[in-house]
Parts: structure tokens; sequence; C-alpha cells
């Protein structure tokens, strides 16, 4: 994602969420173990970053017609963007993982995809 204004939407969607999180949805405990990292809802990134690689898992797939499995698509995911992001670190780029937990459809939804 380049454009500007679908960045400043996924920030809005995501610092929203973000603040349900950190409100209800984290455990005390979790919160402590980022505190020394100092982490909160603002994410002044979305917008700062020139680009946003968005990766979505592919729960199910459809052929015919029909909805069919897919298997492992949390690890097929996870191998994915290890190798994405060391192709990225090795030619010279930096890049910053973020798993806005709640934002998911919303974000799905501003860049149409399923």
């Amino acid at each position: 994602v380049a454009d500007p204004k679908v960045k400043a939407q996924i920030r809005t969607v995501v610092e929203d969420e973000e603040a349900v999180n950190y409100a209800r949805r984290m455990k005390d405990s979790w919160k402590q173990d980022l505190a020394h990292l100092g982490t909160d809802a603002c994410k002044p990134y979305l917008d700062e970053a020139p680009y946003l690689v968005c990766v979505f898992k592919h729960a199910y797939r459809i052929e015919d017609g029909e909805k069919l499995q897919v298997y492992y698509p949390e690890q097929s995911v996870g191998i994915s963007v290890g190798m994405f992001q060391s192709a990225i670190h090795n030619v010279g780029l930096c890049t910053l993982t973020s798993t806005p937990m709640g934002a998911e459809s919303a974000i799905r939804e501003l860049l149409d995809r399923p």
C-alpha cells in the first residue's frame, strides 16, 4: 500500500482497535510484558512508512463454487513472511511486523480482499 490516503485509513482502523485491545482485550500481564517497549495504541509508522505490505491468511479456497480446506495456513503465512522479511533485509531495507488484533476484517475491506 503506497497511497497516503489508504495508509491513513489503515492507521485509523488499527489505532481504534488497538485502543480497545489495551483497554479491554489484553490482560494486565500482557500489558506489563510490553511496558518496557513503550508501546501503546498510537501507530504513527503506518503513515510514515513508504509502503505497507499487508499479509492475510488464506483460510480456505474456492474451486468450482465449492469451499475447500487449506492446510496449515498459519504456518504457511509465517514461513512466507519470514522469507519476505529476509529478502527485504538482504537488500538493505528494514521491516516492522505489526499484528493489529481486531483490525483484520476492516483492513481486508479497505483493500478489497476476501
